[in-house]
């Protein structure tokens, strides 16, 4: 994304020094391509003569992209729910001190007040004189918010997993289903791929009439109303609406990637072609529209890629997809095995892997634990089409430098660094890193070496407390316990 006039700044101490010695704040904006409200703001707010100048005048602008900067969006979205109680989404934005305390936050504001909303030019108006006048006010209270930040999870020890857990997770999928239009919960609706894998299991384990109901219906109603293009192929992001009517305009590499999966799934589970058939419309999508020089780009967006930035998490998620694809069609097979190959070629270099990085130019951030998590899920796939042994031989180096890297007694860490937090075992709009991680060992484990099995129960152990309770928010590590029972 592109502002016109605002001299936009990357996360860099070289800023917050810039900050310190213009006694200024930070104004942070955190969002993404192919975020509706992220672009509303663009359009309206950061054009606007006003605006531009309260923020010149005022602030030190800082902008981050959330799908480059996983790590600084994720600690930014914790600060902003710690602030006010409610759940983060871009577009986010916060007002720092040069320290980095948090001064106020706030998601969408439209350019001015509005509809109950305040709008961004009155907030600029508002912080900009209370830094200056009630500035040891605004910062203690920001630092207390920091104090109050989580640090650690409770460590309790596991709980079997019984029956009644299991009546549990259908239970919390039966109360969060949208009985009318399929789904779950109300709008937006996204696809929940880690939900329906999980629903997908239960099915098949309890041979449950209801939750089979819930499984078609929903499945039918995101493949034959708007969230699946019936033009050009492939899923959007989200509908706005209860009834799948009103899709979001992007599509995203890691849903189309993660649909293809489910959806083959279902085809076998459910002897359902049609299923086949849309998945394997949905990879011609991929192939068509986001494959360029061997690797796929993070968005598509209205006839045009918009974000052409080469996610190495995404891209193996895809590699994963092609692998049971091939199943079906063998030009998917080779497809995977080339575009693994480039994803090691350009992803890692110097033998340390990256997260993202732009066509033709060199990584410059390091990977997280979800790159590591996803790229040696695609690496123990590769391993098992193919039964060539040096892709098992790649997944362990990996799973080793993750397991130095990132975990801690059963904790992992989603990045290193400044940034450094816990990764969250909740799923969100695909799995969590930790949770892929856990199902990477537990394969690694029949695959490569059983040692691995006591890193999965070790991590299954520490956050089995929340997962007993809450298995729902959790469904991809619901599904390695019940792989492991």
């Amino acid at each position: 994304m592109k502002s016109n006039r605002i001299e936009w700044q990357a996360w860099h101490p070289e800023y917050f020094a810039k900050a310190k010695a213009e006694d200024k704040a930070l104004f942070v904006f955190v969002g993404h391509s192919g975020c509706d409200w992220c672009e509303q703001m663009e359009q309206e707010s950061f054009v606007d003569e006003e605006i531009i100048g309260l923020i010149q005048r005022d602030f030190v602008p800082v902008r981050v992209d959330s799908y480059e900067r996983p790590d600084i969006g994720r600690y930014l979205h914790a600060l902003f729910t710690q602030m006010t109680g409610r759940e983060a989404n871009d577009p986010l934005c916060l007002f720092l001190s040069p320290e980095k305390v948090p001064l106020y936050s706030a998601t969408y504001m439209p350019d001015r007040d509005r509809d109950g909303m305040m709008g961004l030019r009155e907030t600029l108006e508002l912080v900009g004189k209370k830094y200056q006048e009630q500035r040891a006010l605004l910062l203690n209270k920001g630092k207390e918010v920091l104090a109050s930040m989580p640090k650690s999870i409770e460590k309790i020890q596991a709980t079997k997993l019984d029956a009644s857990v299991l009546s549990l997770i259908s239970e919390q999928i039966q109360i969060r289903y949208d009985n009318e239009h399929g789904g779950f919960e109300g709008a937006p609706k996204f696809p929940r791929h880690s939900v329906l894998m999980l629903l997908m299991e239960l099915v098949e384990k309890r041979q449950d009439t209801v939750l089979k109901k819930i499984l078609v219906h929903t499945l039918d109603a995101m493949t034959g109303k708007a969230l699946r293009d019936d033009s050009d192929g492939g899923f959007y992001h989200y509908c706005k609406d209860t009834g799948w009517e009103k899709p979001s305009h992007g599509k995203l590499l890691y849903d189309n990637a993660l649909m293809v999966q489910v959806l083959l799934h279902a085809s076998d589970l459910l002897e359902e072609a049609q299923y086949r058939t849309y998945a394997l419309q949905t990879v011609h999508f991929l192939q068509s529209y986001l494959m360029k020089n061997g690797l796929f780009a993070a968005l598509y967006d209205e006839g045009v890629v918009q974000e052409k930035r080469i996610i190495v998490s995404w891209n193996a998620m895809a590699v994963t997809s092609l692998f049971l694809a091939g199943k079906y069609d063998r030009v998917y097979h080779q497809l995977a095995i080339e575009t693994l190959g480039k994803l090691l070629e350009q992803g890692m270099k110097e033998g340390r892997l990256y997260h993202s990085f732009l066509p033709g130019a060199s990584p410059e951030t390091e990977a997280f634990l979800e790159d590591y998590a996803y790229l040696s899920e695609a690496l123990l796939s590769a391993g098992e089409m193919t039964g060539e042994a040096h892709y098992l031989i790649k997944a362990s180096e990996l799973i080793n430098e993750a397991l130095k890297q990132f975990f801690h007694a059963g904790l992992w860490q989603y990045s290193e660094g400044e940034m450094a937090r816990e990764d969250d075992p909740r799923d969100t709009v695909y799995p969590s890193a930790l949770t892929v991680m856990a199902s990477v060992l537990h394969k690694a484990a029949k695959l490569i070496d059983p040692a691995y099995e006591k890193f999965m129960h070790r991590t299954l152990e520490v956050h089995s407390y929340a997962l007993m309770r809450e298995p729902i928010s959790m469904p991809q590590l619901s599904r390695v316990l019940l792989a492991t029972v």
